[in-house]
């Protein structure tokens, strides 16, 4: 018996190591033909016009600045919250001095006659004052507009700043003091547009997917952004039609599978307890996905669980009439009057009249 199952247990092995080696040998052949096509078809567009990439700028801020051209997100620069806080106080504060002496020229005033008609005043201290409120004032409200776009401006994702930083400590071409601006994480904003939370966030799961699972990935040819292979900027669409797709499949299924649940069960219960839970789901997953505010998040729960109510209810009621309208009928009576009916017929043979003879 050890004999038969060393055997087995060898035969096992040379199976295994079979199967293995013919997988390795079919993903390097694979790698080395997209590698073929990639060189093939970027000989091909050489004929033509050349494409630069990043490393074809010299190292330093060229280099840099072609880096950021090439991903939006990578628009990352300060805010400076601290520096307008101190700003703005010093506005304001040098307002309410020159508003202390406005007030105290109309109280020191000699001709009081000229409080109520401003034309022909021959008071300069006050015109002075006017006219410094006037300018500051301008200066003010300019610099609260600017401060508030400032503070309402996008954030940074976590993941851009890190790809940034890893880049510039990857190369070594700007100076350490001029990019420690970086670690400063609360005070960055992104100058690019927000976007769909949603479809960024899937977009980046698939191509983290993509990067750890498929090693042909960064040899295909949407990747010609950077020659660097640590530097994955896709340009093609396979991570948005993949990402397009995921969606409406959770869409689909957020919004199905309550329903489908709630027909195949009968317990009025069990569905009101699915209403609950689909509920509280789909609002969790539109908070994490979305920026959805308080009242839309409100909104579009009362909407959903409406919905949910509405075909509940629909379908119990269908069900309570057709088991009102079935009659239970006690043994031995028959539900026709009329002759039985033979089968497969669906009209009855008339009756022959017996002819009484005299």
């Amino acid at each position: 018996m050890e004999l038969w199952s060393a055997i087995h247990q060898w035969k096992l092995s040379l199976v295994l190591e079979s199967v293995v080696s013919v997988i390795r040998d079919w993903k390097n052949d694979t790698l080395l033909r997209m590698a073929q096509w990639n060189r093939s078809k970027a000989s091909t567009q050489s004929a033509g016009v050349h494409t630069r990439v990043v490393e074809d700028y010299r190292a330093g801020y060229p280099r840099l600045c072609a880096l950021m051209e090439a991903h939006n997100g990578f628009f990352i620069c300060r805010r400076f919250i601290r520096l307008r806080a101190r700003l703005l106080l010093l506005k304001q504060d040098r307002i309410s001095c020159l508003e202390e002496q406005l007030d105290k020229a109309d109280e020191d005033d000699t001709l009081p006659f000229f409080l109520g008609k401003s034309r022909g005043d021959p008071n300069a201290e006050r015109l002075s004052i006017l006219s410094q409120l006037d300018d500051s004032l301008a200066d003010y409200d300019s610099f609260l507009e600017r401060a508030r776009r400032i503070l309402d401006s996008n954030p940074v994702a976590s993941r851009d700043r890190v790809s940034l930083t890893n880049w510039l400590l990857g190369n070594g071409c700007i100076s350490r003091l001029e990019t420690a601006y970086l670690d400063q994480e609360k005070d960055l904003l992104n100058l690019a547009g927000p976007g769909d939370r949603a479809t960024s966030q899937v977009e980046n799961w698939v191509e983290d997917m993509l990067i750890e699972f498929c090693p042909g990935f960064r040899l295909m040819s949407s990747h010609v952004i950077s020659t660097n292979s640590n530097v994955y900027i896709y340009s093609g669409n396979l991570i948005k039609r993949t990402a397009g797709v995921l969606l409406l499949l959770l869409i689909s299924t957020l919004l199905l599978l309550p329903v489908i649940i709630c027909t195949t069960t009968t317990s009025m219960i069990a569905r009101m307890f699915i209403i609950i839970f689909s509920t509280a789901v789909y609002l969790a997953l539109l908070s994490a996905l979305t920026r959805a505010r308080t009242f839309e998040l409100i909104l579009a729960g009362a909407t959903f669980t409406t919905i949910l109510v509405v075909f509940v209810s629909s379908t119990g009621d269908s069900s309570n009439s057709s088991l009102a309208n079935l009659s239970v009928l006690p043994l031995g009576t028959t539900t026709l009057s009329g002759p039985t009916l033979p089968a497969g017929s669906r009209v009855s043979r008339p009756e022959k009249k017996k002819e009484r003879h005299t």
